[in-house]
């Protein structure tokens, strides 16, 4: 995980939330194991969230965001964890935390939309119990554990409870949408952009691209729904 205080402007993060939003219609599921013992999954409602701005959507032409984030900044590392267990860094390729997709975290649970307002409570909940069983069997939080540690609560929580595995879904569909609308993202997919096709069919993706894209998903236990 960059220990880098990254701070993107939130037009970007802005950009990526539409993105994931226009593609929730078709949002991915992980396949996970029987059902584990582990700790009561946290039943908590946050805070409902107020301040000026809320419940107003943005000029995306201005530079600032009407609402407020609401992740805490211990919540925050322990985003930007859970971003960098689901989508480590490989290669060229940098981790989710190195260009922000935990922010982007922060902005899609602070949106005034219900959605957001739902994922809020299953993402906040979530963070506590890995935080909870982090300390429980090392001692330390969940940001400062190493990897194969981080996967191992990571995957406990999708077997927990059915808030678990919703948590993790949710987490999976927020760390790879925006990952894959940052600039890096779509990079490492090959995407060259819009590129005018003047034949009357449209080709399609091409077979490497599909094969990349399905080798992610496999890589993150996900399928599409």
């Amino acid at each position: 995980m960059s220990s880098d205080p990254l701070n993107l402007d939130r037009r970007v993060t802005l950009k990526w939330m539409l993105a994931a939003m226009a593609a929730a219609s078709a949002p991915v599921q992980g396949a996970y194991a029987a059902q584990a013992p582990a700790s009561p999954w946290p039943g908590t409602s946050p805070t409902p969230v107020t301040g000026p701005g809320y419940g107003t959507d943005p000029n995306l032409l201005e530079p600032v965001v009407p609402w407020s984030k609401t992740l805490s900044t211990a919540e925050l590392a322990t985003a930007a964890a859970v971003c960098d267990t689901i989508l480590p860094a490989e290669g060229q390729w940098p981790a989710p935390s190195a260009i922000g997709i935990h922010q982007f975290v922060d902005e899609w649970v602070s949106a005034p939309y219900p959605q957001h307002h739902t994922d809020r409570a299953t993402i906040v909940n979530g963070f506590a119990w890995i935080d909870a069983q982090a300390q429980a069997r090392h001692g330390a939080t969940y940001a400062t554990l190493d990897e194969a540690k981080r996967s191992l609560i990571l995957a406990d929580a999708a077997k927990a409870d059915g808030g678990g595995r919703e948590f993790v879904d949710r987490m999976k569909f927020l760390t790879a949408g925006a990952y894959y609308t940052s600039e890096k993202g779509i990079e490492e997919l090959g995407y060259v952009g819009n590129v005018p096709i003047t034949d009357s069919d449209y080709p399609g993706p091409t077979p490497e691209a599909m094969a990349h894209l399905k080798g992610v998903l496999l890589s993150l236990n996900l399928k599409l729904a």
